[in-house]
């Protein structure tokens, strides 16, 4: 089964309180990365606050076989397809 959504919904930091836990709920969220501090306290997510994701960020990259990213001196064709 193949689902259609979204893999991730921006929300303002500045929306009311009261919004943001009403999009929390809906959405099914499991994780929520938090690049400023939130008006309100989302219950039963996980929060992933700015400094985690700078410290998730900087691992990745040291720990990343440098073999798959691209060089400059790559030639590549980027595909699109549109259904």
């Amino acid at each position: 089964m193949v689902k259609a959504g979204h893999p991730y919904i921006p929300v303002d930091d500045q929306s009311s309180p009261q919004r943001l836990v009403d999009i929390s709920q809906r959405s099914g969220a499991e994780f929520c990365l938090a690049l400023a501090n939130l008006p309100v306290d989302l219950e039963d997510i996980n929060l992933v606050k700015d400094e985690k994701i700078k410290k998730i960020f900087a691992t990745a990259h040291q720990n990343a076989d440098k073999r798959i990213f691209t060089q400059e001196t790559d030639i590549f064709y980027p595909n699109y397809f549109i259904h």
